[in-house]
């Protein structure tokens, strides 16, 4: 668990602590807290041996503190102690001030553990991350209406050049049929001709071999 503890205390009395597995870690929390100045406000970090103690502390004397591994982001950590800060201020006021150790345990230990898994594994807590995430979103649905844009670009400049090479088919098919039809007429034209030209020679014999038959024709 990236934040696998949390306290809130007055100065060095520990007043509620929150962890899922016990360890030294309380007793180095203890040690860090005698060294933090009463009653200033302060925001501070320190190292120890893979994990980081964050901690800030106010005016009011009072203190939240928490432990997460290394690869934890600070700036989480940070919002993770205000929202408890805020949280046992709003419950509890200025009732802490004569509070001895843990004293609010068993009415505050369960929001340490319920806020310290939600500032771990739930994207809602980071709102730079989430703003981030948004950001990436929006840029990813660009992309892909950018590429949809030019592939609907290559797609109408396919179909321009099918229909210049219809147009230019289409004009040379229209300049054959019309040279086609054109010979088919002259064809049928000399057809004709032949027909008339045939037929009155006919008529013309027919009419000789009749006229001299009937001896109007010497």
């Amino acid at each position: 668990m990236p934040i696998s503890y949390g306290l809130i205390a007055r100065g060095p009395v520990v007043l509620c602590e929150a962890f899922v597995q016990p360890g030294t870690f309380t007793v180095i929390a203890r040690k860090i807290l005698h060294k933090v100045p009463p009653r200033a406000a302060e925001k501070k970090s320190y190292g120890y041996e893979g994990q980081v103690f964050h901690h800030i502390s106010d005016e009011l004397g009072l203190i939240t503190m928490c432990m997460a591994d290394e690869a934890m982001t600070h700036r989480i950590c940070f919002a993770f102690l205000q929202d408890v800060r805020k949280r046992f201020l709003g419950s509890y006021e200025n009732a802490f001030y004569n509070a001895g150790e843990l004293a609010f345990n068993d009415r505050f230990a369960r929001t340490l553990l319920d806020r310290m898994n939600f500032f771990s594994y739930d994207p809602e807590a980071d709102k730079v991350r989430k703003v981030q995430a948004e950001i990436d979103g929006v840029k990813t649905q660009m992309k892909d209406n950018i590429d949809k844009v030019l592939e609907r670009s290559d797609r109408i400049e396919s179909l321009v050049e099918k229909t210049d090479t219809l147009q230019t088919h289409g004009s040379n098919f229209k300049r054959v049929s019309t040279k086609l039809r054109r010979n088919l007429w002259w064809k049928n034209m000399k057809t004709w001709i032949l027909l008339f030209c045939t037929i009155g020679a006919v008529v013309f014999v027919v009419t000789i071999v009749i006229l001299g038959a009937l001896h109007v024709i010497p």
